[in-house]
């Protein structure tokens, strides 16, 4: 597998990705400008993925205090 690297305009980033996937090519995309901590945003995705696959834990909120107490 190579890997390439784009850096364009946000404009045709849409156009870019748009061709790769009419090519059944895997790709990342990035935002360099993003505010925020790639590994805070990597434990959000988790999190998320993780939401979607029913894999998470309910509380009832009388029970919140046992849990948030160390």
């Amino acid at each position: 597998m190579k890997t390439i690297i784009v850096h364009a305009e946000s404009d045709k980033m849409k156009k870019i990705t748009e061709y790769l996937k009419e090519l059944k090519v895997a790709f990342e995309t990035g935002d360099e400008d993003s505010p925020y901590n790639p590994d805070f945003v990597e434990k959000i995705k988790k999190s998320q993925k993780q939401y979607k696959e029913n894999n998470y834990t309910t509380v009832a909120q009388e029970d919140l205090e046992k849990y948030l107490k160390p």
